[in-house]
């Protein structure tokens, strides 16, 4: 007789995060492509039609949190705040002159929204509730492109050339 066992330490009550390019809610599928400058609203009913939404120059990273949407905008360097019900744009956080978001995801365990700025090497956080144009930013690395979260809270950020070292930073 032969038995297969998986032995693993137990699942963690919060869910890891990653920034993507597109996010799945009850309804649809939102997705953001930079060659269309656009989020597209892709409905999972068939019988609903495609919904394309000019939203900022170059979109790169989309994370959802309670009914928002914060996507990152590498081609005007801005990070876009959208309303999910009223499909609006809440409002834009302009970041420093030459940032470049490549990746956005919200921290379930303190409501805080994270964004990696590939042209700076920064990682920046910054609320909703507060006034999210006040971002706080944390020199990292260079050239950074991912952004994730453990279930334990810590972020990884890797870099995307590295030089060889695979290189991953923790926060």
């Amino acid at each position: 007789d032969t038995l297969n066992v998986v032995v693993h330490y137990p699942l963690s009550e919060t869910e890891a995060q990653s920034s993507h390019s597109m996010v799945i809610l009850s309804d649809a599928v939102w997705t953001v492509l930079p060659e269309s400058n656009a989020l597209h609203k892709l409905p999972l009913n068939e019988s609903e039609a495609l919904e394309v939404y000019e939203v900022c120059e170059k979109p790169t990273s989309i994370a959802h949190h309670e009914g928002r949407l914060a996507i990152g905008c590498s081609g005007d360097g801005r990070i876009a705040l959208v309303d999910t019900v009223t499909l609006a744009i809440d409002t834009f956080i302009d970041l420093p002159a030459g940032s470049s978001p490549s990746a956005i995801l919200h921290d379930n365990t303190n409501n805080q929204w994270w964004c990696v700025d590939s042209a700076t090497g920064r990682l920046g956080g910054f609320t909703w509730e507060a006034d999210p144009s006040e971002v706080t930013w944390y020199d990292i690395g260079s050239d950074l492109k991912g952004l994730s979260q453990h279930s334990d809270g810590t972020l990884l950020m890797p870099e995307f050339r590295s030089q060889g070292t695979g290189l991953i930073h923790t926060w």
